[in-house]
Parts: structure tokens; sequence; C-alpha cells
């Protein structure tokens, strides 16, 4: 006899009630599954944006349990110049119920703050109201040094075309004067 969840037996329950329940299971073992594999940040927040679940790389990632994820906007898990940016976005999309989309650092369990692209989502009922947020966070911190590289890059190639110029521009003058 297979258990259909802890400390219940399909034999306990009536009316074919412990295959439903072993489905149920099942389907939320793959869900899980599906979840854990992801490789990306998945969080499922409440209607008020409470962190309900979160996949493996979340956990991973962060060095923290559910409980301490919970916790997120008091912590140091965002970094401290993009934690009230991020607030108030997250503030804004709870209290209007639209979705949103922020880039911002955060502190993995190593202690290194790293940038993801953020996305919240808000899953609704019928009637409109909202049963549960999906988040995915990408990390983006490689295309964010490429970028700071390149602007870097861009700046100094600016700079010695200036002085490039302030000297070709000096030429005629130093030709004229020695003449």
């Amino acid at each position: 006899m297979q258990p259909a969840s802890a400390g219940t037996t399909q034999e306990q329950l009536p009316n074919g009630a412990g295959m439903a329940e072993n489905g149920a299971v099942q389907d939320e073992v793959t869900l899980r599954q599906i979840v854990d594999g992801i490789s990306a940040l998945v969080a499922v927040l409440t209607p008020d944006g409470a962190v309900e679940i979160v996949n493996r790389q979340v956990l991973d990632y962060f060095g923290r349990t559910l409980e301490d994820m919970r916790a997120w906007s008091s912590s140091d898990a965002v970094h401290p110049d993009d934690l009230p940016a991020v607030i108030a976005v997250w503030t804004r999309s709870i209290e209007s119920g639209q979705p949103y989309d922020v880039e911002l650092r955060q502190r993995s369990g190593d202690g290194v703050y790293r940038w993801f692209h953020a996305q919240g989502l808000p899953v609704r009922d019928a009637e409109g109201c909202i049963l549960r947020w999906f988040v995915l966070q990408t990390n983006v911190d490689e295309r964010k040094r490429n970028e700071a590289a390149l602007t870097s890059a861009f700046e100094e190639l600016a700079k010695s075309e200036a002085e490039l110029r302030t000297i070709i521009d000096a030429i005629p003058q130093l030709i004229v004067s020695r003449a």
C-alpha cells in the first residue's frame, strides 16, 4: 500500500480519494521539478506580496532558508543603493496590480552582489482578483559588467580623440610659427 500523503494511506481514504490525492501529490512533485529546473530565481508571492514559495536556485543563490527570504526587504539581500527604488516599484505594483520589471543587485550567499533582472506578474482569477504573483529573476551580472566596460572604453576613446584633436589643431600653428 502506497501512502497518498504523510500519515494517510490510499486505503484509508473513501471513494477513491486516495487516487485523487496521490495524483495531486504527483502533480505537486512534477511542478516542483519543473520550477527547480528553471535556471533562474523563481518565487511565488501571495496577493499582498509575501513570499510563499521559492525554487531551489533562490535558496542556493542566497544561502538562506525560505523563512529568511520572507524578510527580504529588511535584510541585506538587496543592495542598499537599490533597495528604496525596488521597494517603491514593488509597492506600486502590489497596490496597482500591474506587473513590474526592475534591475537590481542582490547579495549571494558568498557576500557578492550580482545584477538581476526581476519581473513580477500577477495571476488573476475570473473576476480579476490577484491570486498570486509569479516572479522571475534572471542573472544579468555579466551583461551589466560588459556594459560598464564598453562605457568605460567609449569614454577613454572620446578622451583620446579629444587629445588627438588638440594635437592636430596645434600642428598648423607650429608650422606657421617656425616659418
